[in-house]
């Protein structure tokens, strides 16, 4: 399976961003701007996927279809509704997830994690379906930003800490 690699999507926003033409009529097109945003939130996005394929079933079983089908069992709306809830500093305790956060709540790096993917989707739903949205390069720009800062944040997570995320996103409590 030819994943797609998160930092092929940060650097296609980059190249998105780059003015058209020549001179005074060098521009960056808003479709570009909705589009970079759109890449970036998409590069946290399959970051993700990649991270429940590869603790689920392995990196090493990347052409494998139980990748694939680990790959492709996440959907939108699960990672945020996961992502509202690892944001926070506090869990409730009477959330369906209080009993499997470790110390009531995430550490710094995978709340920062969910609160950026958050913030990058709804950028994202801006961009991509809002016409009235308006989008500026320095939007764009502070979207590939939040992307890499996201994906960095959850790489240099504790390991059990990233487990636990990845398992609730798979098994979420009912």
């Amino acid at each position: 399976m030819a994943i797609v690699n998160p930092k092929h999507l940060l650097d296609q926003a980059e190249r998105l961003l780059r003015p058209s033409g020549q001179g005074t009529k060098a521009i960056i097109r808003q479709a570009d701007r909705r589009r970079a945003i759109s890449s970036a939130y998409y590069a946290v996005f399959h970051f993700t996927l990649a991270a429940v394929a590869d603790q689920f079933v392995g990196k090493s079983e990347r052409n494998n279809n139980r990748y694939t089908l680990a790959y492709r069992s996440i959907d939108h709306s699960k990672l945020e509704c996961l992502c509202k809830v690892a944001s926070r500093e506090k869990i409730d305790s009477k959330s369906k997830y209080a009993e499997f956060f470790p110390d009531g709540a995430f550490e710094q790096s995978v709340r920062e994690f969910a609160s950026l993917l958050i913030e990058l989707k709804e950028k994202r739903n801006a961009a991509d379906y809002d016409p009235s949205h308006w989008v500026s390069v320095q939007d764009a720009r502070n979207a590939i930003k939040s992307a890499s800062s996201a994906i960095e944040n959850f790489e240099r997570a504790p390991s059990v800490q990233k487990m636990i995320f990845l398992t609730l996103l798979v098994f979420p409590p009912r």
